[in-house]
C-alpha cells in the first residue's frame, strides 16, 4: 500500500513507526492529501497528519507540500465523478489562503452532502458532530461507498441519511460481500442489508467466518434469521461465545433455542445477569429474561417469584423428544409448578433416563418426572426394587418376569418414581423442591 501511494522503502525505513499505523486510515489520509492537492505523499505527512492539515494553506505551500497555483477547493471537486453545484460565496476567512487545510475540506465536504444526501446545512452539522470521523474521509472513497449503496444494494437516500454511519463504508468490501456471499442464514444478502443496514459495515471476511462457526456448531437457519446482528460481531468473538454454551450448565439447554443467537449477542449482559440472579438464589431463569431490557429484567427481580413462561423448556423438549410443543405445554400444565423448575434440571434428568435406556416415547407418557432433579430419580430407580409396595423380585429394564412375579414395563417404572417422589407431599407437586433447604414462598403458600 506504501508503495502505491508513492512512499519509498528508504522512506519507510526512516519512518518505521509508519507501520504501526492502520491500512484504512493511511489509505484515507493519503487519498484526502492528494485530493486537497499534495504533489507528494510521505511517511513523514502521514505521521503528522493531524499537523500537517491544520496548517494554513500558504504555509503548505510555502514548503511546497502543495503547488503554488493549485486551487485547494478545485482540486477537491475535480477528483469526484458526479460534481455538486457551484458554491455559494465562501466566508473572507473561507476564501483566504491564512486558512487550514482542514477548514477548507470540510467547507466542501459540507457543500457535498447537503447536494448528495439532499440535507440542510444543520442536518450536515449534526451528522459530523455524530460521525466525526467524517472530516478525515476521502472524496472518491464517500462517492464510491454513496454510488455502490444506492446501486448495487438498492439503499434510498433517506435509509442513508437515518444510518449516516454507511457514509464511512468501504466500498469494495460491499462489493466483495455481494460477490461472495449471497445469504446468511437462508436470507438473501440484500434482504439483510436492507433490514440490517450495520451488516454493511462488517468484513466479508469476517461475514463468511461466523457463518462457518455457526455451521460447525449446528446453529439453524431459524435461529440466525431471529439474531442476523450478531454478523456485526468479531468471527472471534463469534466463536468464543458459542463455545462458551456448551460450558455454562445454564446455557447448554438453549443451544438448540431458535432465539439462542440473542444469547450469544448479549453474553456479557446475560452471564452478569445469571451471576446476580444465583447470588440470589433465583434458579429458575430464561433466555428472554437473561437478553431483555434492564426494566423488565428489574421487574422480574423485584417479583422475586423464580417463574418463568417455560418457553424454553417447552422448546427443549420438543426437540429432544421429538414432540408437539403445544401437546407438551398442555402435559407439563397439569403440574402446578412447572414454570419454576429450571431448564439445567430437565436437562440433567433427561440426560440420565437417555442413559438408562429409556425411549423418547416412554419419557414423553411421564414427561412430569423431568421436573424432579436427577439425584431424586437415580434415588427412586434405584429403590423401586426393594419396596415392599412392589410384588416384584427386579426392576431392572428388559428383564424377563420370575415365576409368579410381576413385570414392570419402562414407562411404568417412570410412573411409579413419579408416585413415590410426590406421596410425601401429598401429591402437591412440591416435590420439585425436595432438594432444596426449603421450599420458595410460593410453593408453601401454595399447600
Amino acid at each position: 500500500m506504501y508503495l502505491r501511494l508513492g512512499v519509498t522503502r528508504e522512506d519507510i525505513a526512516q519512518h518505521p513507526e509508519v507501520l504501526m499505523v492502520i491500512p484504512v486510515t493511511i489509505e484515507n489520509r493519503s487519498m484526502l492529501l492528494q485530493e486537497g492537492g499534495f504533489s507528494t505523499i510521505t511517511a513523514q505527512i502521514i505521521l503528522s497528519y493531524i499537523t500537517v492539515v491544520h496548517k494554513p494553506i500558504r504555509l503548505l505551500k510555502l514548503h511546497r507540500y502543495i503547488p503554488s497555483d493549485v486551487n485547494i477547493i478545485e482540486n477537491f471537486l475535480s477528483h469526484l465523478k458526479q460534481r455538486p453545484p457551484p458554491f455559494e460565496p465562501l466566508s473572507p476567512e473561507e476564501e483566504s489562503e491564512e486558512t487550514a487545510f482542514l477548514d477548507v475540506q470540510l467547507a466542501v465536504l459540507r457543500h457535498y452532502l447537503c447536494w448528495r444526501l439532499e440535507l440542510t446545512p444543520k442536518e450536515v452539522a449534526e451528522l459530523m458532530k455524530t460521525y466525526s470521523r467524517l472530516k478525515h474521509r476521502s472524496f472518491r472513497l464517500i462517492e464510491r461507498a454513496l454510488k455502490i449503496l444506492e446501486e448495487k444494494v438498492g439503499f434510498s437516500k433517506d435509509k442513508i441519511r437515518r444510518n449516516a454511519y454507511l457514509i464511512h463504508s468501504n466500498p469494495d468490501n460491499t462489493l466483495d460481500t455481494l460477490k461472495r456471499v449471497k445469504s446468511l442464514g437462508g436470507i438473501d444478502i440484500r434482504t439483510l442489508f436492507h433490514k440490517f443496514p450495520k451488516l454493511v459495515m462488517s468484513s466479508t471476511d469476517s461475514l463468511i467466518k461466523i457463518a462457518g462457526h455457526l455451521k460447525q456448531f449446528d446453529i439453524p437457519d431459524e435461529a440466525i434469521q431471529k439474531c442476523p446482528q450478531l454478523f456485526t460481531l468479531s468471527s472471534e468473538t463469534v466463536l468464543n461465545r458459542v463455545t462458551a454454551l456448551q460450558l455454562v450448565p445454564e446455557f447448554i439447554g438453549l443451544a438448540k433455542n431458535p432465539r439462542v443467537l440473542k444469547l450469544v449477542y448479549h453474553q456479557r449482559k446475560a452471564s452478569s445477569r445469571l451471576s446476580y440472579l444465583q447470588d440470589l438464589k433465583i434458579k429458575c431463569v430464561s433466555l428472554h429474561i437473561l437478553s431483555s431490557t434492564q426494566a423488565h429484567f428489574e421487574r422480574y427481580v423485584q417479583e422475586g417469584s423464580g417463574r418463568t413462561r417455560g418457553n424454553d423448556m417447552i422448546n427443549f423438549l420438543s426437540t429432544e423428544l421429538d414432540a408437539n410443543d403445544v401437546n407438551i405445554r398442555k402435559m407439563l400444565h397439569r403440574h402446578p409448578f412447572w414454570c419454576q423448575v429450571p431448564l439445567n434440571t430437565v436437562r440433567e434428568t433427561l440426560d440420565f433416563l437417555f442413559q438408562k435406556g429409556f425411549t423418547k416415547q416412554q419419557i414423553l407418557l411421564n414427561v412430569h418426572i423431568l421436573l424432579y432433579s436427577r439425584t431424586q430419580v437415580e434415588k427412586e430407580l434405584n429403590e423401586l426394587p426393594t419396596r415392599p409396595e412392589l410384588d416384584v423380585e427386579s426392576c431392572q429394564f428388559g428383564t424377563e418376569p420370575h415365576g409368579k412375579r410381576s413385570y414392570i414395563a419402562p414407562e411404568q417404572k417412570l410412573a411409579l418414581c413419579l408416585y413415590f417422589i410426590e406421596r410425601d407431599f401429598h401429591f402437591t407437586g412440591h416435590g420439585i423442591w425436595a432438594d432444596s433447604i426449603t421450599a420458595p414462598a410460593s410453593a408453601e403458600s401454595a399447600i
